[in-house]
């Protein structure tokens, strides 16, 4: 394991962790932490001052402090901000996506974009959602990958350099990772219309073709935008 010097910055919702450069005399960003869902467990030893923290949507770490002092006083604040955090941001399956799915409307794309950044994505993989950029344009979608693939509700996310796949539970109480594309690496194509259907197909060197169908004539051209430009 790398072991480096490292700050904390704690705010209400989050961890921040920088490292030093010394030689630059400058901090280096190493990772913004969620706090909602966040677990924190202290190391017992008789000779180093250490708590684990962990989480469903980041690695497992250690925090090495420099005396007992600083382990309780560590230990005390991040306990308080994650019950605070747990409490406005609630990591445990929420009803408020049941009202929030299909987005539909402004405000509930608006509420869920909120959702995405405070809750946990089951399954999640790779860097936390919040280190991926603003979310450009948000909607639900069905999607079928491959020749004979079977149609799918998925929730599609855009970022500025990422193209996300989401899907939500039946009860509409959970949100599940379901893959990423880099926007660098795919095409969107504009398919003929069938019996009305709004479609494009994603495409790409790494990825088979997966068809998507958009519910509304504004979700298939803010889509295509924003995956054409």
């Amino acid at each position: 394991q790398e072991v480096c010097e490292c700050y904390l910055v704690l705010s209400s919702f989050h961890l921040l962790v920088l490292s030093v450069d010394h030689r630059n005399k400058a901090f280096v960003y190493e990772g913004l932490l969620p706090l909602a869902g966040m677990h924190l467990r202290e190391i017992a030893s008789a000779i180093s001052h250490t708590f684990e923290i962990s989480g469903p949507m980041t690695e497992s770490r250690l925090v090495c402090c420099q005396n007992s002092a600083d382990l309780d006083m560590w230990v005390q604040h991040l306990q308080h901000q994650i019950k605070m955090a747990n409490a406005h941001c609630p990591v445990s399956p929420s009803n408020d996506i049941s009202f929030l799915v299909p987005c539909d409307e402004p405000w509930k794309k608006r509420e869920l974009m909120r959702h995405l950044w405070c809750n946990t994505i089951l399954k999640w993989e790779g860097k936390p959602i919040q280190h991926l950029g603003r979310i450009q344009y948000l909607t639900m979608v069905q999607v079928a990958g491959g020749c004979v693939g079977a149609s799918e509700e998925r929730l599609l996310i855009l970022f500025p350099e990422d193209l996300l796949f989401l899907s939500v539970d039946k009860d509409r109480t959970a949100i599940t990772y379901k893959g990423k594309l880099p926007l660098t690496g795919i095409q969107a194509k504009e398919k003929p219309a069938v019996l009305g259907r709004l479609q494009f197909e994603i495409a790409g060197i790494l990825t088979e073709p997966i068809l998507v169908t958009c519910s509304t004539a504004e979700d298939y051209e803010k889509c295509l935008f924003y995956l054409q430009k």
